[in-house]
């Protein structure tokens, strides 16, 4: 047999070999069963229009049988992204438990899955949110927002914050910017900002305040921004 043709069989025996490897690394990947949390807490915003909606995960594989068992706390639906991939979009609508159930076949066998889920409204964290001897805790009484924004008042002040009770400060940054580049200061309750100042990392733009439940453990994020500043 010629080098030539011995040369030909290996590529072909190759071919061979790797071609029926791709459809089983395809049928590994859909074999996979959802991830889905057994238990899950969410917010209900009461002047809020959009943001008591969230979506979570089920992974690439439609699921079948969703459901809320209790559609006065919380509706759920299936929702494909254009990613390719399937979220259960919950819609809170007071606070309350629901439990959140589907079915996925994987394999030819069916999975059941349940999920607890609890519904909190939203509580301002904030007894004090003081800066430049102005108060800002009323500010965020009956916000629609996740992201919570006031406008500061200008000067050169400390910051003060007293949090109500089950709540902690998670952590405070300061911001600011500098050709269109954003640079971020870790600081702490109690520290003076000079908030007219154009330092060596540029203007003074915002601060940033993480709030935590200590019996809950949701979070929220807060922010008091720089005037005229556009978004």
């Amino acid at each position: 047999m010629s080098k030539i043709i011995k040369k030909v069989l290996i590529v072909l025996l190759a071919i061979v070999l790797v071609v029926p490897a791709l459809p089983a690394l395809e049928t590994q990947a859909a074999s996979k069963k959802p991830k889905f949390a057994k238990k899950m807490t969410v917010l209900y915003y009461p002047k809020s229009s959009s943001k008591n909606r969230t979506s979570h995960s089920v992974g690439s594989k439609k699921v079948s049988n969703v459901k809320s068992s209790n559609k006065k706390v919380l509706t759920v639906k299936q929702v494909k992204e254009q990613g390719g991939g399937y979220f259960l979009n919950f819609t809170t609508k007071k606070a309350g438990t629901s439990t959140v159930s589907f079915k996925a076949k994987v394999n030819g066998k069916t999975y059941t899955y349940k999920c607890k889920v609890t519904v909190r409204k939203y509580e301002n964290p904030f007894k004090t949110l003081e800066f430049n001897s102005q108060n800002y805790a009323s500010n965020f009484k009956n916000t629609n927002k996740t992201s919570s924004i006031v406008k500061l008042k200008i000067g050169i002040g400390k910051l003060n914050i007293v949090p109500k009770k089950n709540w902690k400060i998670s952590k405070i940054e300061m911001h600011s910017v500098l050709r269109g580049k954003r640079y971020i200061t870790a600081i702490k309750n109690g520290a003076v900002i000079d908030s007219t100042e154009i330092g060596t990392r540029g203007i003074f733009h915002s601060i940033f305040i993480t709030m935590k439940n200590t019996k809950t453990g949701i979070e929220h994020d807060f922010r008091l921004n720089r005037p005229l500043i556009i978004e």
